[in-house]
């Protein structure tokens, strides 16, 4: 008893060690997120008055950050990479850009308001693209767009279910063909610089991350904590209208956060400025009407824009969560640090990972949190949990396996899966992103691969056309002796 006592009052020991470096880090941890609270809440205050002309406020504000408060400002920015790269020229749209954006344009796509094809430009490139450049010069310069760039047409597409219902069909808009092929040498500079800045974890709307690699990853995890019985617990998290509904002060405090020069941050927003839309339906055509909110279906800028407003969100989530760091992948080593996910997204959707409840919830709160200080808000009618484990498998659940996961106060379904010769299942055919790859027509299906083949090949979209091609029985899987044909 004496010998455990004096151990514990020894500072030096394994124990205190360990304790204190765990609480050590909490306390840092904690820190930084108040500090990180602390800006962010002072430099919305600060613009809040400068937008109600409160100069007392703004100076008192001002003066707070030139004191104590600027080494917290500064600490925050220095986390974020800036943005340094925007392509060889800063100033108007090159002839040479104008012609590599107009091989980009494709063939058969409907046009907007002003009926002019994507054809019509791509082959009339060489007399057109003198004309082009002079008219992208003064849009570029003055920072304002022609009246028919800012209007859409906005048609309407079935969706599944009973198309006579508003909510079962989506709209796709049209816009003028110039103005697309302007955004397009725009975006691409934008993009250039954009890579370096978003998350590993997003993939969809960028080039050679597919959401396909990022369904692999999330299928290998499952795999993994199944394989080492390591619980693990996913959030599955729709948002409604998302593209519609994207706040656009937003959208240009999320450029502004991650960098971009005011001068694109402008041209971007002339796009958004006294927009309008009509919607057409077997050829009649209704009034038109403001569009004050979101990007639009089909937009150029639609997807880029999306990213950044969903990456500021997941990276804020990121930095205050307290509880925990997401799924552990890889546990702490001496001289390595545990590597874990918080969430791997797919466009607009988004997959909630964590070891733990508490976890996920949190996690799922901070994001619905930040999400929707961008207009975005989580579909708790569709935003469906998942528990993974050797011995979890279909209703009823018992306590332990119960996830009870809420957004925003309403409980969210959970699904489960079900044991079969193939391995586990989602429980229902729509929900999840993971039921795909198990049924059928998924990854699985109709196959001879095992599941060592699927987790020792790299996760690539080239993997996946060789895979898909070996179900259609084109091929036969290296592996067995026989070469992947030339199909593949």
């Amino acid at each position: 008893m004496k010998r455990a006592q004096v151990k514990r009052r020894d500072p030096s020991s394994d124990h205190n060690k360990s304790e204190y470096s765990r609480l050590n880090k909490m306390v840092k941890k904690s820190c930084k997120v108040d500090d990180n609270n602390w800006a962010l809440r002072l430099a919305s205050d600060l613009e809040d008055a400068a937008k109600q002309g409160n100069q007392r406020e703004v100076w008192q504000k001002i003066r707070i950050l030139s004191t104590s408060g600027a080494r917290n400002l500064q600490q925050l920015e220095t986390r974020v990479p800036s943005f340094d790269y925007l392509g060889d020229s800063d100033g108007p749209p090159t002839r040479e850009e104008i012609q590599n954006a107009l091989k980009k344009l494709k063939n058969h796509k409907s046009p907007g308001i002003d009926e002019i094809t994507n054809e019509q430009l791509k082959y009339g490139a060489p007399g057109l693209t003198k004309a082009l450049e002079i008219l992208f010069a003064k849009v570029w310069d003055g920072e304002v767009i022609p009246e028919d760039w800012s209007k859409g047409i906005i048609i309407v597409l079935p969706k599944k279910g009973d198309s006579t219902y508003c909510s079962n069909n989506r709209g796709i808009t049209l816009r003028s063909t110039a103005s697309k092929l302007f955004q397009i040498i725009v975006l691409g500079r934008i993009n250039k610089g954009l890579e370096s800045l978003l998350r590993e974890n997003q993939c969809g709307f960028r080039k050679n991350r597919s959401c396909i690699d990022q369904i692999y990853s999330l299928q290998t995890i499952i795999h993994k904590t199944i394989e080492y019985n390591i619980p693990l617990y996913i959030n599955f998290i729709d948002f409604k209208a998302a593209f519609d509904s994207i706040k656009r002060e937003f959208i240009w405090k999320a450029f502004s956060f991650y960098g971009l020069p005011a001068k694109y941050i402008r041209v971007l927003q002339a796009f958004f400025y006294n927009t309008v839309s009509a919607v057409r339906v077997n050829g009649e055509q209704s009034n038109w009407f403001n569009v004050e909110s979101g990007t639009g279906q089909g937009d150029i800028q639609g997807p880029p824009v999306f990213n950044v407003c969903i990456n500021l969100a997941a990276y804020l989530t990121e930095q205050n969560k307290q509880l925990s760091t997401g799924a552990v992948l890889l546990q702490e080593t001496p001289g390595k640090p545990a590597v874990s996910v918080m969430d791997t997204d797919y466009a607009d959707d988004m997959a909630l990972l964590d070891n733990t409840k508490p976890g996920l919830q949190e996690t799922t709160d901070l994001l619905c949190n930040y999400s929707s200080l961008g207009g975005l808000k989580a579909n708790a009618k569709k935003t469906q949990s998942m528990a993974i484990g050797k011995h979890i498998t279909q209703r009823p659940y018992t306590e332990e396996e119960t996830l009870s996961i809420t957004v925003e106060g309403c409980e969210v379904e959970q699904i489960g899966t079900r044991t079969t010769g193939k391995g586990q299942e989602a429980d229902r055919g729509e929900p999840g992103l993971t039921a795909y790859l198990m049924t059928s027509d998924g990854l699985l299906g109709n196959t001879n691969l095992t599941l060592t083949d699927i987790e020792g090949m790299a996760l690539d979209r080239a993997n996946w056309r060789r895979i898909a091609a070996r179900r259609r029985g084109r091929t036969t899987h290296p592996d067995a002796g026989d070469s992947p044909s030339d199909e593949t």
